[in-house]
This record gives structure tokens, C-alpha cells and sequence, in this order.
């Protein structure tokens, strides 16, 4: 009974047994600060634990790592059943001794930048009238500078398949300064490119295609005249104008690789917010360029003895990008981003049947880790240069020269940038003008008015 009634009186503090208790707990020291800290500390650890170790046990990363390990033992396997191997190794690291020794002091006047790493990221922002991105606006209509019919000095290579509509490229065939060559990988037996001077089918991913190509007795003869060549995907949006401009950069400021920047569109989309155009520039300089549309030069040996021997186990190309300047030394002024024009990369949804989606021997992922081993292309290597594994950072620029209508200009990156915000964002400011200035007028007559009672 005792024990009932104090459990009954519990809630009224009258047990002497409750009471005694409640005031040992009122009367307790309360933990310090320390105490506190140290216990979120040690939640936050075990949760990074609990993190670390699921990502150990996930499969992707356990086979990535696999991937990684065996990659090395698959190389020297590789050089015993195919002697081609060595001799395709053998001409890309004797291009790259060449060029290191060559190199030396070799730097031009650039706009100093804080080291920019790459970042994860997709368009924003809506698109404009034209749906060509800022480039439209901003410069106008993307006006040819030869009106005469230039020779042909450059070259565009294109994986096409039956989504694909390169011919949109030349939309002024006759003013182009590049030719086309297109290698279809479709199912239309009956595929054909009037306007493109060289037409090849064939069943591969674009890089096998690529490189099948490189090594048909004609290709010597094919481009000897050229002096840079670009590697594009089928679902780029651009024109005759934007690839003239690109190759015309590219050629003026001596680059080894480039690409054309991406329109800041919801339809354009990179991994690499350092992709994306900056109106006010000519062109970056970077340490890295995707795959979808490099443009590479054809001088000293560079695209032939360099890139292509690359090339030769390459399917779906994941991890080349990453290699080519790190071979290079990560070079400050020869390769560059180029912001005077852009293009469009729909995103995969948009783009439909893709070159990269299937056929290859082995996983992306995969790829990526064999082609690192075989050029070691590691963590430790990458440090050594005082880069970070994935090096996507920019050097430095080249400002455009600012004209007089500098101002107009602003004005229609802002517009392009907004997109259909625009309108709103104008009256918005219209109206917040309007009412400052209503409540300065009735301040001032108050004050007036205050004055005159006085």
C-alpha cells in the first residue's frame, strides 16, 4: 500500500521517495558546454563511419576498384597477345617527350584568375527568342567574317546516327572553311550526306569508328591539307558560323585542344560548370575539354601521332579527356575553352539514340580505369603536377574587346540569361521605383507642412 500511494502521489512530489529523488535531480550540476560538443562530435563520426562503410560495401565502387586493380595486369596481358599495343604506347609517350622538350617558357599575356575547379552542374536558365543561347543575342546573329569562299583548312568529323542531323552544321555550306566527314553507325542502308565530302557506315562506338577510320590508306591524303580537325557528337546544335569562328580562334591563338563553349540553356547540358560560355571572354584557357567536340591541331604530328594511337582500344572515350592534358603536362595557354561562339549538348533525354549507350566489351566506368592504368593517370601522378584527380580548372582568359555599345551588350545577356523572367523582373523594378518615389514626395510634404505650423 505504501508503494501505491506513493506512486498515486507521485505527480504532487508528496511521496517522500519521489521528493527525495526530485530534489538529488533538481539539485544535480548541469553538463558543460564541453560535454555537449563532444557528444555531436562523436554522433557526427559514427555517421561518417556508418557513411564510409556503406559505400564500401557499394557494388559500383567495389567494381571500380576492381576494375582499377586488374587494369594493370590486363595491360601487360594485353602487350603479350597484340604487339601493336607497344608501338601504339610508344608513339603517344615519344609525342609527349618531344613536346616537353620543346616546350620551355612557352606563355603568352593572360588575365590572372583564382584556380576555378569544376563543379557539378546543369544549365539553369531558360532559353532565349532565338534558341541558340546567348551567342545570338548578345553578338547578333553569328555573322560570317569571310564573305569569300574560303578554303577548306579544317575538318569535321561526326559519328552519326539516325536521330542525328549534322547538316544543320551547314547551313551555309558555302561559306564553311571546314569540310565534313560523316561515319554512319545507323540502320538505314540508304543513309547519304550530299553536302559532306566523304561518307563511311559501320557498326562500333564512336571512337572504334574514329579510329577505324585513322587507319584507312586514304586518311593520309585525306587530310593533309587541314590544319585542326574536330571530333563531334551528332546531337550538337550549332551552325556554319560558330564552327567557322571556333576554328578561326583556335588557329589565331595556337591551341593543341579546344572546344566550343555550351549556351547557358535548359537544353545544354555539361557536368562542368567551367563548360559553360562567358559572353565577356574570347576564349579561356583550361585545363581540360570534353569529348563530345574536341577540336585538336594537325601540326607537328599532334592529332596523328598523339591523340589517335589513344584511340585504339577506346570505345565509349570516358577517361581520354582526363588523360590528354595530364600526358601534356597540363600546358597554361594550349588548350582552351572558346566563349566567342556556343553550342548547344541536349541533355540524354533530349538527344534520343546515343553513340556511348551500348555495344561496348566492358562498363564505362570500366573503360575509364583500364585507359588511367595504361597512361598512369593516378592520384599520386596527378599530385605530383599540384592538380586534383579530376583537373577541370581554369588558367586564365582573354577579355573581349569592349566595344562602344558595351552597355547595349549587358543588356541583352542580361535579357538572355533571364529568359521569360525579363519582363516581370523590368516591371517589378519599374513599380519599386514608382512607389520610392511616391513616399520621398509625401516625406517631403509633411515636412512642409510641419514646417508652416511651426
Amino acid at each position: 500500500p505504501d508503494h501505491l500511494l506513493c506512486g498515486i502521489n507521485f505527480a504532487r512530489g508528496r511521496c517522500w521517495r519521489a521528493t527525495r529523488w526530485h530534489e538529488v535531480a533538481r539539485r544535480m550540476p548541469r553538463p558543460p558546454r564541453a560535454f555537449w560538443v563532444f557528444a555531436v562530435l562523436t554522433v557526427v563520426s559514427l555517421l561518417q563511419c556508418q557513411a564510409v562503410r556503406s559505400r564500401e560495401e557499394d557494388p559500383d565502387v567495389k567494381a571500380r576498384r576492381a576494375a582499377a586493380a586488374n587494369a594493370r595486369v590486363e595491360r601487360a596481358q594485353a602487350r603479350r597477345r597484340d604487339p601493336n599495343f607497344s608501338n601504339v604506347t610508344a608513339s603517344v609517350f615519344d609525342w609527349q617527350a618531344r613536346f616537353l622538350a620543346n616546350q620551355g617558357d612557352n606563355t603568352t599575356a593572360l588575365t590572372p584568375v583564382k584556380n576555378k575547379t569544376g563543379t557539378w552542374w546543369k544549365g539553369l536558365f531558360s532559353r532565349d527568342s532565338a534558341d541558340r543561347g546567348t551567342t545570338a543575342i548578345v553578338n547578333g546573329e553569328c555573322e560570317l567574317t569571310k564573305k569569300y569562299q574560303p578554303a577548306k583548312d579544317y575538318l569535321v568529323i561526326v559519328a552519326v546516327g539516325d536521330t542525328g542531323n549534322p547538316l544543320t552544321w551547314l547551313n551555309h555550306a558555302k561559306w564553311a572553311n571546314f569540310d565534313l566527314v560523316a561515319v554512319y553507325f545507323g540502320d538505314n542502308a540508304y543513309f547519304d550526306c550530299p553536302q559532306c565530302k566523304k561518307v563511311y557506315h559501320g557498326k562500333a562506338q564512336k571512337f572504334r569508328l574514329f579510329y577505324s577510320l585513322h587507319q584507312m590508306p586514304e586518311w593520309k591524303n585525306l587530310t593533309a591539307q587541314y590544319k585542326a580537325v574536330m571530333t563531334a557528337d551528332d546531337d550538337l546544335v550549332m551552325s556554319t558560323c560558330e564552327i567557322n569562328r571556333a576554328f578561326e580562334i583556335f588557329e589565331e591563338n595556337n591551341l593543341l585542344m579546344g572546344q566550343i563553349s555550351l549556351c547557358e540553356t535548359q537544353e545544354s547540358f555539361s557536368y562542368w560548370r567551367l563548360m559553360y560560355q562567358q559572353p565577356d571572354k574570347v576564349l579561356r584557357y583550361v585545363s581540360f575539354v570534353e569529348i563530345m567536340a574536341p577540336i585538336f591541331t594537325m601540326r607537328d604530328g599532334f592529332y596523328d601521332e598523339f591523340i589517335v594511337p589513344t584511340l585504339y582500344d577506346a570505345y565509349t572515350g570516358w577517361g581520354l579527356d582526363f588523360v590528354w592534358p595530364f600526358l601534356l603536362k597540363y600546358p597554361k595557354n594550349r588548350i582552351a575553352v572558346i566563349d566567342e561562339v556556343c553550342m548547344v549538348h541536349p541533355s540524354k533525354k533530349l538527344s534520343g539514340q546515343s553513340i556511348y549507350s551500348s555495344g561496348a566489351p566492358y562498363d564505362q566506368r570500366v573503360e575509364e580505369a583500364r585507359r588511367e592504368a595504361q597512361f598512369g593517370y593516378t592520384r599520386a601522378a596527378v599530385r605530383r603536377l599540384g592538380y586534383p584527380f579530376y583537373a577541370v580548372q581554369e588558367f586564365g582568359a582573354l577579355e573581349r574587346q569592349a566595344g562602344g555599345n558595351a552597355l547595349d551588350r549587358m543588356d541583352l545577356f542580361i535579357r538572355a540569361r533571364l529568359g521569360r523572367w525579363f519582363p516581370l523582373l523590368l516591371g517589378a523594378q519599374t513599380f519599386a521605383i514608382a512607389v520610392g518615389l511616391l513616399l520621398v514626395a509625401i516625406r517631403l510634404i509633411r515636412r512642409r507642412v510641419k514646417g508652416k505650423r511651426v
